[in-house]
């Protein structure tokens, strides 16, 4: 039960609920207390009315030398009387005698106070009550008003309104927190139940793309966003295991063909023997190759790999590398170009490794037409260069290169002992370093690699 509050729309609905109840609340207290204040001073207002028209009476008489007797007061107490019925006016004279009465189920304070006070009833009923003493025809007398506040009344018919309205915002606050988080959640639940039906296998789905520039628009965005990043990486992992298959089943069929070649024909045959276990070597070799290949381009720990950053002789680099490949008559002759004294700052096992790598491709598709090795710089930039003088590269098909397994020839055979890889551990060996790989060929005339190093300032 407790768990549905934990969802977006109870907690919308809660939200809503509280801030528009609290709100209303609040302005009902204040509404209350204005009103409550506003209702004190009007009946104070209407206390010194009534108080100064019996004054302003008492003031003719005296101006008129007319003696303030019983009978004349009763008269002016009467006027004021017959214009408020909740007033009272008491007036004792100087013999001593009472005109006028105040309802005596009240403590009436005989001390003069000049200023209005607030007396409680026995019935709980509150007035608000004055006495003072003023002098007419050189004699004191002693004035006490009195007023039914009743605004008691008042009070509970306002609060009774007031707790009425915030019962009815109660309601209405949940109604409306109920419409508001429908229509939040709405297309929330639109989006889960779509993204819910999306599997591996109907990964080209997407989510509509709202009008409005709000957030679940954005939020479609982000999710149609990742589930084309998932497809390419679906995509790529079925490529992946399809050419790995591919790769691995051929030396396999291979040395099992041998094999069982073998036990057809025996021990006694030297000549097979040599063939196969030679066949079965070359085979062995190949496949140690591509899972080598394959393990550094699934190392998680490329980003955090060290490098080992020096400055480097490129003249001797390339006396190095040439003389490794001296031997392998497929090179046609690896020729270099370098400025003598030149260096480099690099991480040199993987400057050799990325050499290699595209010295190795260039063996492969250049046709026995030579390779140049080379290095110049620019104002910015330090450049490496392998060359080939082969068919070249299809302008569609450069930016393909690099991918895992990707071989111009589509037939995808193994003449060239390519698994292609090659090219794709270069761009991770670069990417690694920091430097850029950078590819110009032309079809017919070969194809140049870059290796460019930005200077680094001292």
């Amino acid at each position: 039960m407790f768990q549905k509050f934990k969802t977006i729309k109870m907690n919308i609905i809660f939200t809503y609920a509280v801030v528009f109840v609290g709100t209303l609340l609040f302005l009902n207290i204040l509404i209350y207390q204005l009103s409550s204040k506003m209702i004190i001073n009007i009946k104070k207002d209407t206390f010194y009315t009534n108080k100064e028209f019996f004054l302003e009476n008492i003031k003719d008489l005296e101006e008129k030398n007319i003696v303030m007797s019983k009978k004349k007061l009763e008269i002016e107490i009467n006027k004021v009387r017959s214009h408020s019925r909740d007033f009272y006016i008491s007036i004792l004279n100087p013999n001593g005698i009472e005109v006028g009465e105040i309802p005596r189920d009240i403590n009436l304070d005989s001390r003069q106070s000049n200023e209005i006070v607030l007396l409680e009833g026995k019935n709980h009923e509150e007035y608000f009550y004055l006495n003072e003493v003023r002098q007419y025809n050189g004699n004191d007398y002693m004035f006490q008003y009195l007023l039914i506040t009743d605004y008691e009344e008042y009070f509970k018919v306002l609060m009774q309104v007031l707790i009425i309205i915030e019962l009815l915002s109660i309601f209405i606050a949940i109604f409306l927190g109920i419409r508001i988080g429908n229509k939040v959640i709405r297309p929330i639940n639109r989006i889960s139940d779509m993204t819910e039906k999306i599997t591996a296998e109907n990964l080209d789905q997407r989510l509509p793309i709202g009008d409005q520039p709000d957030e679940i628009s954005r939020l479609s965005k982000l999710i149609n966003t990742m589930f084309e990043r998932l497809d390419q990486s679906f995509d790529d992992q079925k490529n992946f295991v399809s050419n790995i298959s591919h790769e691995l089943r051929t030396p396999i069929a291979v040395m099992k063909g041998y094999l069982d070649l073998y036990r057809k024909v025996g021990p006694d045959n030297k000549e097979l023997l040599e063939e196969a276990m030679t066949a079965i070597e070359e085979e062995n070799e190949s496949m140690n190759r591509m899972i080598e290949k394959l393990l550094f381009m699934a190392r998680k720990d490329l980003e955090n790999f060290k490098l080992n950053i020096d400055i480097i002789n490129i003249e001797n680099l390339f006396k190095k590398l040439k003389n490794d490949y001296s031997s392998i008559e497929e090179s046609g002759g690896l020729k270099t170009f370098v400025e003598a004294g030149s260096s480099l700052k690099c991480d040199q096992d993987i400057l050799i490794q990325i050499l290699r790598a595209l010295i190795d491709n260039a063996i492969k598709y250049g046709e026995n037409k030579g390779i140049e090795l080379g290095y110049y710089e620019s104002n910015i930039e330090s450049i490496i260069y392998v060359k080939d003088y082969g068919s070249g590269i299809d302008s569609d098909e450069v930016g393909k290169i690099f991918d895992r397994f990707y071989k111009g020839d589509k037939s995808r055979n193994r003449d060239n002992g390519s698994v292609g890889l090659g090219l794709s551990i270069v761009k991770k060996l670069t990417e690694l370093h920091g430097c850029e790989v950078n590819v110009k060929s032309k079809l017919g005339e070969g194809t140049t690699f870059e290796i460019i190093f930005i200077k680094m300032e001292e």
